[in-house]
């Protein structure tokens, strides 16, 4: 599976871009939408573009978008009283 914010590529068409949202649905069918960093030459971005999930291929290992680590806590035992 192919996550957001991996960079894929599109085994067809050979476009290529970041994973911005991912569209699942009722009859089971996922698309993937990319986003490519390229911009065209009169310097505005390319339109992102959805494809099916199944003919995308990933770019790199998934980005984690979980923090590294939890709020700190202080632990019960060294709380000081007045």
């Amino acid at each position: 599976m192919i996550k957001l914010g991996q960079k894929a590529k599109d085994r067809i068409s050979g476009f290529e871009g970041t994973v911005i949202s991912r569209v699942e649905y009722l009859n089971g069918c996922i698309r993937l939408e990319l986003q490519p960093r390229k911009l065209q030459e009169n310097g505005q971005p390319v339109e992102s573009c959805f494809f099916d999930e199944a003919q995308c291929m990933p770019h790199q290992k998934p980005v984690n978008h979980e923090p590294a680590e939890g709020p700190r806590k202080t632990p019960p035992n060294r709380l000081h009283s007045i």
